[in-house]
């Protein structure tokens, strides 16, 4: 679970390991193993928020607009504004003929 490890290939994997291939497989599909594989990688990513925050800061600082705005975001202070357009298949249906009529 190492995150040096994490672009090394299966074969790579097992070889550090000393296992072969079907043990691998056969680790991940045991539930107790996949729980704690993902609970390991969840300790992973929970290490690295601050030192991620604190670049994402960085560059927002700095003047990039996308740093600025997922900054903003994460903290709930700006969310993109979408238009939700709906309308029944009857008027659907009338507007497309309308369209396709060039009226």
């Amino acid at each position: 679970m190492d995150p040096a490890h994490r672009m090394k290939s299966v074969k790579e994997t097992i070889a550090e390991a000393k296992i072969n291939r079907e043990t691998y497989y056969k680790a991940f599909k045991k539930e107790g193993f996949r729980k704690l594989y993902k609970e390991e990688a969840m300790e992973i990513v929970r290490r690295a928020v601050a030192p991620m925050v604190n670049a994402l800061v960085k560059e927002a600082k700095r003047g990039s607009a996308q740093h600025l705005k997922m900054g903003l975001e994460i903290g709930d202070i700006y969310t993109e504004k979408h238009e939700v357009v709906t309308e029944t298949y009857a008027d659907r249906i009338k507007r497309l003929r309308k369209e396709s009529s060039g009226k």
